[in-house]
């Protein structure tokens, strides 16, 4: 237990700071969600470019291919941090 002035207890030695712990995140944008993308950068940039690139998937404005479009459109969000 510390004592009044926060000093560990003789014999006892003071606790380290942690160490610097890699930032992870599932996308680049949810890597600091607080913080928005800057696209002056050459990475900010390289992420708007991936995330507005045309889908693989062409809409057709067919009824029997809107559940594919917004499948693909939802794993292009997901990726994208989203």
């Amino acid at each position: 237990m510390a004592n009044l002035a926060g000093n560990p207890p003789a014999g006892v030695p003071p606790a380290q700071p942690a160490a610097n712990v890699a930032n992870f995140a599932l996308s680049p944008a949810r890597a600091n969600p607080n913080d928005f993308l800057d696209y002056t950068t050459s990475n900010g940039s390289k992420i708007f470019k991936q995330a507005s690139a045309p889908l693989d998937f062409k809409f057709d404005c067919e009824e029997s291919s809107v559940q594919t479009f917004i499948e693909t459109l939802r794993d292009r969000a997901k990726s994208s941090g989203g």
